[in-house]
């Protein structure tokens, strides 16, 4: 089975509010503790990393690479 870098990946358009909510929801989605039942099945407590450009990425001459190579 092929091991992901990410647990989710959230696209928005980079003006208010969006970035402010984007930003918002990448901390509520790493953050989230996961059930205990289903904790006991995939031996996680917390959802995991979440990718978003601003915070994933660096400067870039070519974002759709660095995003591909990233996920």
């Amino acid at each position: 089975m092929q091991e992901f870098q990410y647990t989710a990946f959230i696209s928005y358009r980079h003006v208010e509010p969006d970035e402010v909510i984007a930003q918002k929801l990448h901390t509520m989605i790493e953050n989230f503790g996961i059930p205990s039942d289903i904790r006991k099945s995939s031996g996680r407590r917390k959802m995991g990393r979440v990718f978003r450009d601003k915070e994933e990425l660096p400067l870039s001459t070519d974002l759709g690479a660095d995003i591909r190579a990233a996920l």
